[in-house]
């Protein structure tokens, strides 16, 4: 199912290969959906946060934002997305997240990352945020 999704869009088998999802793809049922609930739980709306912390910082600190924002936009390729891609697999997938059934942990960035990014004098921290979920994402997947 996923080699479906990402076929043809240039660039995105990496992103594809260090997924989560590619890992939930190998996995059983239950323990699939329930990892790919999470992915999509919290990649809700991130490309819209990655742009709204980018409004006046300095150029270095938005040129950096501006590359983790390409990446999510799919390089320029609507198909490579990464919000509805995850979105049509969810919806391959039958799942249909409720923010009661998730687990806290998604709640709790995806809010985070919301707050930060939305108030002007926390956007220092949803830089920082932002990095340090970047930064254990691959711990994340290799615990999986």
């Amino acid at each position: 199912m996923l080699s479906r999704l990402v076929r043809g869009v240039e660039g995105n088998g990496a992103w594809a290969e260090r997924s989560a999802i590619s890992v939930a793809c190998r996995e059983g049922q239950p323990r699939r959906n329930a990892l790919v609930f999470t992915e999509v739980a919290g990649e809700a709306g991130f490309d819209d946060l990655v742009a709204l912390t980018q409004v006046r910082l300095p150029k270095r600190a938005k040129l950096g934002l501006a590359r983790n924002y390409w990446d999510e936009m799919g390089r320029g390729n609507a198909k490579g997305m990464h919000g509805p891609m995850l979105e049509t697999l969810s919806t391959a997938m039958a799942l249909r997240p409720k923010a009661e059934e998730t687990v806290w942990e998604s709640l709790a960035i995806a809010n985070t990352m919301a707050g930060l990014s939305a108030n002007r004098c926390y956007a220092c921290h949803a830089v920082g945020a932002r990095g340090a979920i970047d930064l254990t994402a691959p711990g994340f997947r290799s615990l999986v």
